[in-house]
């Protein structure tokens, strides 16, 4: 029965890794992965344990020649997670994101163990009931892969969105979007997978007459698994083709011409060299389609296959700047495991604030490999690089020597030529997962696939790996001592699910208040109190404590009582924001907000925003919206030199930074200083030309300098841009007044009075208007 359950565990590991998603979550991919692959793993090595102790009475394990590094590794991790800027980000992953975090590296380290430890290259006979098949596990992997890749057709096509319109919306609306895909929340990330897989199969399908790793779990039908492979490999094909990712083809070119030169330059199939027309080809075709796609102009950009949904992510040079930059700051540890969105914030170049996507923290590198070098430093580095590095040394010379055809001499180690091929599909599919990891970030079921490639290349070393055997008859006290080890794991574990199962409670509650906001409140309160280590918790219900205060205050009779106990909680939650993660700029920035909106009631308010927007500041350096906030305090605080610097310094990081601008223009307008103002704006609408209020404060300027006819271009660009724009629509109207057009003045009054009803100062201009009697204006008489 514990043989069974270790079995289980690793089967459903390995077919569900990929697979397995849930709609409970915020986050549906990678927080419900990790909650799976801890409970699998734990289970797993807790039977395998309890195998050895009660039933075998022996301690058995296999011993490889990369044991070591991986404990490494593992150990490196571990002490590198107590010196991280953000512990709970690091043992749990980044809110949001998820991976990498410590507890998932742990847990595909306890993979990697109890698969080598129960998997073999085949079993001796049928009666084996302790090991699994190398192949029966490789095939699980790659049906798995051709589900994630069927799922991503139907999300390509439509048939998830057309589904739920069938079964009345009965789908998780996760389903519905383009992007689906079980594997990850990107179209990129299913493209960077199925390269990777794509590339051990054509390893597979290469070698498939010279290794016997099918032929020995079903003798009677080796072609039909072959046929099925054929299939996959040419629907994973035309399904990249369509997705279009230049990296996936960049993973998929190297990964083969690795491949072709090891069998070339071995002469691995000499005597079959047209085996290797299919690798050929692909690698040719990869390369092509990484320079030029004729899909690109073949299909049209708005149909359905043509406007694919693309991710945002930072490109190579960005991601290696911003690791060389911290490993300069924090050589040994870095920042910290999951902590990159620390490392953005800090070293950001101005540049990137000239882009669309200025005001994103960006949470992950476009490189896992700069991602790792950031946040786990030269050691986590290096004992990673040197993991991967013993693996492809080993794998290598284990495959070269493999004796050819009329060499004399015994077979080093007693090993078939086949056995000892049987590595090279490993080695391909590992090379694979990791150029993926140079060229794109990672999730959890890439990072988990690289795991189990790692697992199934050490053990298809097959009589390589020794095995120990320590009977506890021969040393009773390690019996003893297992056992205390097995109940304290035991006990270890049961407290973990608790703790996990708060958080994911936590994070099922968050999800519930972020459908419906108004009603579900006390589901933020019940996450808040689950999970109050959690930063994004407490900055919600700082918001929402704030808004619940303001919409107290908003009644004809207010609870004064009530207001004040809304903004002490939504206080207390930023606080607990910030004391847990004191380096992150967010909570910081929420903290700033909630004592800015509190300053005209609460002495001392103000000091404590600029306190927090200062510490901010710190830690995101190149942030102008945090300077214009500052900026803003200081100027409530009638500092306006301070105020002036700050919007100075806004401008000079972003200068087409609106809100920077106008303000500067408006502390020049204050100052007698009109000419300023005015070139000021009209540099502002010339490298903003989007912004309604500079087109509205350049059309005042214009406006009261008496040149009605550029005061009237200018709130007329402010109202096709924002047709409901109250300001501008009055200042029309008294241009309009001014120009002698007084039925267009009253056009706008009255649109005016729409989106203000009750106004009496625009009933009061209607009626000057519609009754030109009684206007005292001459002006009114010549508009008649």
């Amino acid at each position: 029965m514990l043989q069974k359950i270790v079995k289980a565990c690793l089967y459903l590991s390995v077919f569900l890794m990929p697979l397995f998603w849930l709609p409970f979550s915020v986050e549906a991919f990678e927080f419900n992965k990790i909650y799976l692959l801890f409970v699998l793993v734990s289970v797993g090595l807790l039977a395998w344990l309890a195998r050895m102790i009660f039933k075998e009475q022996k301690f058995a394990f296999r011993k490889t020649s990369l044991d070591f590094f991986v404990l490494g590794y593992l150990a490196i991790m571990i002490i590198a997670g107590f010196f991280s800027a953000d512990k709970i980000s690091t043992w749990l992953g980044f809110y949001g994101r998820f991976w990498p975090s410590l507890l998932g590296t742990l847990c595909l380290g306890g993979f990697y163990f109890l698969f080598v430890n129960n998997v073999s290259v085949r079993k001796s006979d049928k009666s084996d009931n302790k090991t699994l098949g190398l192949a029966a596990v490789l095939k699980t992997f790659l049906v798995s892969s051709f589900v994630v890749s069927i799922a991503g057709i139907f999300s390509l096509c439509g048939v998830w969105l057309q589904m739920a319109k069938i079964w009345g919306g009965r789908l998780p609306s996760v389903m519905t979007l383009r992007f689906f895909n079980p594997s990850g929340g990107s179209l990129e990330a299913l493209a960077v997978f199925l390269a990777s897989v794509l590339a051990l199969m054509v390893v597979l399908l290469s070698l498939k007459n010279r290794i016997d790793l099918f032929k020995t779990e079903n003798p009677k039908k080796p072609g039909r698994f072959t046929a099925w492979l054929y299939a996959f490999t040419f629907i994973d094909l035309a399904l990249l083709v369509v997705l279009r990712f230049r990296m996936a083809w960049l993973v998929l070119f190297l990964s083969l011409l690795v491949f072709l030169v090891f069998s070339f330059w071995k002469r691995i199939l000499r005597d079959e060299v047209h085996k290797l027309s299919l690798p050929f080809f692909l690698a040719l075709l990869s390369l092509v389609l990484f320079f030029y796609n004729p899909i690109n102009s073949l299909i049209p950009a708005n149909s359905f296959l043509g406007n694919l949904p693309s991710e945002v992510f930072l490109t190579q040079k960005l991601s290696w700047n911003l690791a060389g930059q911290e490993i300069a700051g924090h050589p040994v540890f870095g920042e910290g495991l999951s902590n990159f969105s620390n490392v953005f914030s800090k070293f950001k170049p101005q540049a990137f604030l000239g882009t669309q996507f200025w005001q994103l923290r960006f949470d992950r590198a476009g490189s896992a490999i700069a991602e790792f070098a950031a946040t786990t430093g030269i050691l986590g580095i290096l004992a990673y690089l040197l993991l991967i590095g013993m693996f492809f040394t080993i794998a290598y010379f284990f495959i070269a020597s493999v004796k050819k055809k009329g060499d004399s001499g015994e077979a080093a180690s007693a090993l078939k030529k086949e056995d000892k091929l049987l590595v090279l599909p490993f080695l391909i599919g590992f090379a694979a997962f990791f150029f993926s990891q140079i060229v794109y970030y990672q999730n959890t079921a890439l990072a988990f696939s690289f795991w189990l490639i790692l697992a199934m290349g050490v053990v298809s070393w097959g009589p390589a790996i020794k095995e120990k055997n320590i009977s506890f008859k021969d040393f009773p006290e390690l019996g003893l001592i297992l056992s205390i080890v097995f109940w304290v794991a035991l006990l270890g574990v049961i407290f973990v699910y608790f703790s996990l199962g708060k958080y994911y409670l936590a994070d099922a509650y968050y999800r519930q208040y972020l459908a419906s906001p108004g009603e579900n409140f006390g589901e933020l309160e019940k996450a808040g109190s689950l999970a109050p280590s959690r930063s994004a918790y407490q900055i919600a219900l700082a918001g929402a404590y704030l808004q619940k205060s303001y919409q107290e205050a908003a009644k004809p009779q207010p609870d004064r009582q009530l207001i004040a106990n809304f903004i002490a909680l939504s206080v207390s939650a930023v606080k607990k924001a910030t004391l847990q993660n004191p380096r992150d700029v967010a909570s910081h920035e929420a903290s700033g907000v909630v004592y800015r909106e509190i300053q005209g009631g609460v002495s001392g308010a103000r000091d404590w925003a600029i306190k927090s927007f200062e510490t901010a500041l710190a830690l995101e350096p190149k942030n102008p919206v945090l300077k214009t906030e500052l900026a803003k305090l200081y100027l409530a605080g009638n500092d306006l030199e301070k105020a002036r610097q700050f919007f100075s310094q806004a401008v000079e990081l972003k200068p087409d930074y609106a809100e920077a601008q106008l303000s500067l223009a408006s502390l020049d307008d204050q100052q007698g200083k009109t000419e300023e103002a005015q070139a000021r704006l009209e540099n502002l609408v010339r490298i903003a030309p989007f912004s309604v209020e500079a087109h509205f404060q350049l059309g005042r300027i214009y406006f009261n300098a008496k040149e009605y006819q550029r005061a009237q271009e200018q709130f007329q660009a402010a109202v096709a841009l924002f047709p409901n724009h109250s300001n501008s629509l009055y200042s029309l109207g008294l241009v309009y007044e001014k120009q002698g057009e007084a039925g267009k003045a009253l056009e706008m009054y009255e649109k005016v009075l729409e989106l203000n009803p009750g106004n009496k100062d625009i009933e009061s201009k209607i009626d000057e208007l519609q009754n030109p009697v009684s206007a005292p204006a001459p002006a009114t008489d010549k508009k008649k």
